[in-house]
């Protein structure tokens, strides 16, 4: 795992919130001050129950939670946290008088970070409060860097589009093409069979070698737009490009694909690509709608012919 900079993470834990719990006033009192003057921002509760609300309410960084509560004691409280998938990864730093050694053991099994002994020096509750905010916050940024390399993976690291941002894209696109008078060619792309393949890893590597021949092959149109749909699926907005062009286009499209993304022998004798092309000119009147629409249908014309063909639908 990369190690971040001990001097970052530190920087990055001011205007961390935390939950702070004790049903002591006093007790409270001052651990908000403390905390408070190390750039910590603190929300504070006397209740179980209050502690439960609070942390579905504001997804605290940390919460120091006490064990001995007036209604619920703090380890009934953590039991309920965990059974809450929005409060569950919260981490937990008990505090308590109490020094059995079975109270730390209770805590430890239900997930606690840390379990810190009454009367205790307030650097010593900072250092923790620091160490596990750092472990969360490193975790954190993990599991979104996953997620992030997951999405790029499953889209091949174009853009995703939905239904209505594809049609925005589009709008956009039709306005600027009858501004300057020039036609516009809408490219359905898709790679059939992805679904069959027996490794998904191989899938996901097809998908990227794809998006990299998709991304050369019209880079030396500045007025193209690629955005993915759905697995497997690209739309190709080309500003300027008739019809005759955009068959071209996908013609060498459809080609490079094939070379390049199913070397594998599985993808070979299982994938084929299927473009359909959809086009207007300049103060055609035809929408957005139709056209994308017009696209995808003759990309599915051309998968249900089985594929490697090109489909032009042609409006009257």
């Amino acid at each position: 795992m990369m190690q971040v900079p001990w001097s970052v993470e530190k920087e990055n834990l001011a205007g961390a919130l935390i939950l702070v719990v004790d049903d002591d006033h006093h007790n409270l009192f001052m651990l908000q001050r403390r905390l408070e003057s190390h750039n910590y921002r603190v929300i504070t509760a006397s209740s179980g129950r209050t502690v439960v609300e609070l942390a579905e309410e504001h997804r605290p960084d940390l919460i120091l939670l006490d064990v001995s509560l007036p209604d619920m004691d703090g380890f009934e409280v953590k039991e309920a946290l965990n059974q809450n998938e929005s409060t569950m990864n919260i981490p937990v730093i008990f505090h308590s008088n109490r020094v059995q050694i079975e109270y730390k053991i209770r805590a430890f099994e239900l997930g606690a970070d840390d379990f810190i002994t009454k009367p205790f020096h307030p650097e010593e509750l900072l250092a923790r409060v620091e160490v596990a905010l750092r472990h969360y916050f490193r975790e954190r940024r993990l599991v979104e860097e996953i997620l992030r390399l997951e999405e790029q993976m499953r889209t091949g690291g174009v853009e995703a589009a939905s239904e209505e941002e594809a049609l925005d894209k589009l709008d956009r696109a039709i306005q600027t093409a009858e501004a300057q008078k020039r036609p516009l060619s809408v490219l359905a792309v898709k790679i059939n069979g992805l679904e069959a393949l027996s490794n998904q890893s191989l899938a996901r590597v097809i998908l990227m070698e794809t998006t990299d021949v998709l991304n050369e092959m019209i880079s030396a149109s500045t007025d193209t737009i690629l955005s993915y749909k759905e697995q497997g699926q690209y739309l190709i907005y080309a500003i300027g490009m008739p019809i005759k062009r955009a068959q071209i286009l996908a013609e060498g499209l459809k080609s490079s694909i094939m070379v390049r993304a199913f070397t594998d022998p599985e993808a070979e004798r299982t994938l084929t690509v299927s473009i359909g092309i959809a086009g207007r000119e300049a103060g055609s009147g035809i929408g957005k709608e139709e056209l994308l629409q017009g696209a995808i249908e003759a990309m599915e014309q051309a998968s249900a012919a089985g594929g490697n063909r090109t489909v032009v639908k042609r409006f009257e």
